[in-house]
């Protein structure tokens, strides 16, 4: 008796465990693309995207990578300057992680968050929005970069760029 009675409080813990985990990623729709967002990892991912660290098999280290124009300028198309004044007077920061093809395309985004940035109803307008997010790797998916690398077996590149706001106030 004892046994099943262990047996049942262990699978009990078990599935607790797994249901705090999965409760801490969360589905939202915008414009037609659902995002995922994991308030552990601070992560807002766009579900429609297929490339992402643990599908690249073959890394590249030896490149040399240009901005035709500066990645900042799509931040500041997108948010207003008020909005980057209130960001940059809470410090707040993006880092976006871009994966571009050979040719330095942008095929896919993901945006780490700081703890504050996203807030719980995502309608929070001294925080960065769903729907910004959303503006933002439409955007970012449309720029490509000057790509030059001696890798030949690769098929995707990983960046990531830091964006804080107060050094868009420039």
């Amino acid at each position: 008796m004892k046994t099943i009675y262990l047996y049942f409080l262990l699978c009990s813990m078990f599935t607790l465990n797994i249901s705090q985990v999965t409760a801490q990623i969360i589905r939202k729709e915008v414009a037609g693309q659902v995002y995922s967002i994991d308030k552990t990892q601070k992560k807002v991912i766009n579900n429609s995207n297929t490339i992402n660290h643990k599908n690249i098999t073959k890394k590249c280290e030896f490149y040399t990578i240009k901005e035709p124009t500066p990645l900042d300028d799509i931040f500041k198309s997108v948010f207003s300057k008020e909005k980057i004044i209130t960001l940059a007077k809470e410090n707040k920061a993006i880092t976006i992680v871009l994966f571009c093809n050979t040719s330095g395309k942008v095929v896919n985004v993901e945006f780490l968050l700081q703890k504050t940035n996203l807030s719980d109803s995502l309608t929070d307008l001294s925080s960065v929005t769903l729907s910004e997010l959303n503006e933002l790797e439409i955007l970012l998916k449309k720029y490509q970069f000057e790509l030059t690398s001696s890798c030949t077996d690769v098929k995707y590149i990983p960046l990531a760029k830091l964006c804080r706001f107060s050094k868009l106030l420039n």
